[in-house]
């Protein structure tokens, strides 16, 4: 069992009616990958202190919280939660508008009903968005900058990567770190409740092992 899980966040907080409504969700996804969004999603942006729904249990409805519930419904079927008492859990969102928000919700939601679960930083890394080309490769540099000191004080067999959430080409990239660092991935396909577990055996190993749990 992962005693550090890092997870990718994306969108999918757009697409949960209990939180957002549908045009807001029109609004917020034309405009995710944007750094400097019309002036009405910067006034939703600023609300999510004060909003309830930000606080809903509904959130735990996201790829990101529902991938997490699952895995811990396979490796520790005697809770009853999405989050394992012990582990540390963190957050890595892109340096957009979306990226911005949906971690200040997680945030929001978190320190309101999880104040308990023992959690390492949450990061945004510079630049990190996938609009344009430009500044990408230092982005991705920062990205695994970031992932080295916080998977540095763990084995590698203890370290577990959620790709569920986030854009697709981040994930691809954090895929491929984990292959090389010899760290497991899980992801959840969209309305399924079967999990995909990437288990390399040796730092490097390609293709690694899957499993279906």
């Amino acid at each position: 069992m992962a005693k550090l899980i890092i997870s990718t966040t994306g969108t999918t907080l757009f697409f949960v009616p209990d939180v957002v409504t549908p045009e807001e969700k029109a609004l917020l996804t034309r405009h995710a990958n944007e750094t400097n969004p019309p002036a009405a999603l910067q006034a939703l942006a600023k609300s999510v202190d004060n909003d309830p729904r930000y606080q809903s249990m509904s959130i735990l409805k996201t790829a990101e919280f529902a991938t997490l519930s699952l895995y811990r419904s396979k490796v520790r079927p005697d809770l009853a939660d999405w989050y394992i008492p012990g582990v540390r859990y963190g957050f890595i969102g892109s340096d957009t508008f979306s990226g911005h928000m949906v971690m200040s919700v997680f945030n929001r939601f978190l320190n309101a009903h999880y104040k308990t679960v023992y959690r390492c930083d949450d990061i945004i890394v510079k630049g990190l968005q996938v609009g344009s080309a430009i500044g990408l490769d230092t982005a991705l540099r920062e990205l695994y900058a970031t992932l080295d000191r916080l998977t540095e004080p763990y084995d590698r067999e203890d370290v577990l990567f959620n790709i569920s959430g986030g854009f697709k080409f981040i994930s691809g990239w954090m895929q491929g770190y984990a292959i090389h660092r010899g760290f497991a991935t899980v992801y959840t396909f969209e309305g399924s409740n079967e999990m995909i577990l990437t288990e390399p055996q040796i730092p490097g190993e390609f293709p690694p092992r899957l499993s279906y749990i």
